[in-house]
């Protein structure tokens, strides 16, 4: 079977980490392949592989069965949105703090690879979000789509934002806020948990609303259904504001313009394996870190 693997080149605990994925990816018997950008982080390392491992994201995509991201949450996301358009598994190995989104420790990874190679797991589709700025002059410009959440905002800490909402083409609310996160329910335990909303099946085929700080006694958020689409405008008296896609790139949207966002399906899936169910992740790897702060 053919593997991709996915390293957040930034952990330096990643690289040793790899010495000890190699051979448990070829003792499962997992020929596996990396994506070319990392070639040269690695080499840095002292770490060599022959070129015929490093293969273009195309590549991956179209000629491996399953992704294996190696970091955490932000590594999965990045896989995920790189391997959006392609028919691949992926499955992330936890390296990071909270780890939502991985289901694989190093601690298990010889008996989950065991699983995957015997197929012995579950598949989930999760739902994305797109969007694009439409322009003054009646120009689109699309964004890269989001697996947790699309933010609008300030650059700047503290100051208030004014945002207008349309849902359907019917103007709904001004907000007076820092900012309002549109989440998928994959990043309902993301920035959206933080601001008060609440936490969704990841299953669920939904679009979650949420304020951010806002100045005003109304204070609530809002599940939507995936086939809804949100429009973001400004007021007048707000020149720009700043979107934030899954954390990474930075887009801006003026007066005038206006950001739309919408659910989408994409071709990539996600493993869960039958001892893993959503809200027990959620218990044993949130509540026990709030208990202990």
């Amino acid at each position: 079977m053919n593997v991709s693997v996915f390293p957040n080149t930034g952990k330096e605990e990643v690289y040793l980490f790899f010495k000890e994925l190699v051979p448990a990816l070829q003792e499962a018997g997992f020929h596996f392949f990396l994506p070319g950008n990392v070639r040269a982080f690695f080499e840095e390392r002292h770490i060599y592989l022959k070129s015929e491992y490093y293969r273009s994201l195309e590549w991956l995509g179209t000629h491996t069965e399953v992704g294996f991201s190696i970091g955490g949450d932000g590594s999965f996301l990045q896989a995920a949105r790189e391997m959006a358009p392609y028919p691949i598994l992926l499955v992330g190995i936890h390296m990071g703090e909270l780890g939502f989104l991985n289901a694989i420790s190093p601690a298990n990874m010889k008996e989950r690879f065991q699983e995957i190679r015997e197929g012995r797991y579950n598949v989930e589709k999760r739902v994305f979000l797109s969007a694009f700025i439409r322009h003054e002059d009646g120009s689109e410009t699309k964004l890269p789509d989001a697996l947790n959440d699309i933010v609008i905002g300030h650059n700047t800490i503290g100051r208030m934002a004014r945002l207008r909402l349309w849902i359907n083409d019917r103007f709904f609310q001004q907000y007076p806020a820092d900012g309002l996160v549109i989440s998928t329910p994959t990043g309902s335990t993301s920035y959206a948990l933080s601001c008060g909303g609440p936490i969704l099946d990841s299953r669920a085929e939904s679009m979650l609303i949420v304020p951010i700080c806002p100045h005003m006694i109304q204070n609530f958020s809002m599940v939507l259904p995936m086939d809804d689409l949100v429009r973001i405008q400004l007021p007048d008296r707000e020149k720009k504001l700043h979107i934030s896609l899954d954390g990474n790139g930075e887009y801006k949207i003026c007066r005038n313009e206006c950001l739309c966002v919408r659910c989408v399906h994409k071709e990539i899936r996600f493993i869960r394996f039958a001892d893993q169910d959503f809200f027990s992740t959620i218990s044993s790897r949130l509540f026990p870190k709030i208990i202990a702060t």
